[in-house]
């Protein structure tokens, strides 16, 4: 009975380590997704222009072209600022 015991301790140790193993797994590719580059302190500027100037041109719309070319263009200067 004690054998059996311990075989079912074991097992919820290597069960609960592989928990916490596919969340770490799941953690990092959270952390590498697509939606970490809109939060990205210099990618997000440069991404998020780029879709708004382009929808913009997709609807030939110039105050939405402007607004996202004025996205993108803040993202480089904060781009040029981390270099420096």
């Amino acid at each position: 009975m004690i054998k059996k015991l311990n075989n079912d301790v074991n097992e919820s140790i290597e069960q609960h380590n592989l928990r916490l193993a596919e969340e770490e797994s799941l953690r990092r590719r959270e952390e590498q997704s697509f939606k970490k580059i809109f939060t990205h302190k210099f990618l997000g500027p440069l991404s998020i222009g780029l879709v708004v100037a382009f929808a913009g041109m997709l609807f030939e719309n110039d105050p939405i072209i402007y607004i996202g070319t004025g996205i993108h263009m803040f993202g480089w200067f904060l781009w040029i600022k981390e270099l420096f």
